[in-house]
């Protein structure tokens, strides 16, 4: 064997051993699939910890958080995956949460409109009954929801100064002359102008 500089181990000599030879049947039964093949038994009765990983992997976990959460092997997780029978318990659990999920927006919806509803009907009998600033926060909300949201804008301002009037106007400030109020439409001067 002829050294080569390689990472990681050094490799060693493949040693091989003629088990005998190789006849015209051997390779008919291979090309046929005639070989035997490992295959890994199928579960023979659904046990708790078969419901658990089901249910983690319906809700969309991984097999590696499975196996984090249910000291499960990804090997064995694998071939779990692999028998019919627990296909069709991971079948059900989906089909149950998708269930489940629809229910809870009907019921949501529901609600919704009940609650839309008893609104309408007092602004409808005692419009006097919600307040001015409750009228606003609802149209706030249901403009949002209907796709009109406040739209934020922003403007900035450039201001050219010289460094001799940028001197000039911190003096100013030092000495109480100017006072710089927080403001996105105006800057007040001490003596009343404005800016």
């Amino acid at each position: 064997m002829s050294e080569f500089k390689t990472k990681g181990r050094k490799l060693s000599a493949l040693e091989l051993e003629i088990l005998g030879p190789i006849e015209p049947q051997d390779l008919i039964a291979r090309e046929e699939g005639g070989l035997p093949t490992s295959e890994a038994p199928t579960i023979a009765k659904l046990r708790g910890i078969h419901h658990e990983i089901a249910q983690l992997l319906a809700q969309g976990l991984s097999e590696t958080e499975v196996s984090a959460i249910t000291s499960y092997s990804l090997s064995r997780i694998s071939i779990l995956k692999r028998d019919p029978s627990f296909k069709d318990l991971v079948a059900f659990y989906q089909k149950q949460k998708t269930e489940q999920f629809a229910d809870v927006q009907k019921r949501l919806a529901t609600l919704s409109l009940d609650a839309i509803g008893e609104i309408q009907e007092r602004l409808a009998e005692k419009p006097d009954s919600i307040s001015t600033s409750q009228l606003i926060e609802l149209s706030k909300v249901t403009l949002d929801r209907a796709g009109y949201s406040p739209v934020a804008k922003s403007q900035n301002i450039s201001v050219s100064m010289s460094a001799e009037e940028l001197r000039e106007l911190r003096q100013a400030a030092n000495k109480g002359d100017v006072e710089v109020v927080p403001s996105f439409d105006k800057l007040e001067v001490k003596d009343g102008s404005q800016a």
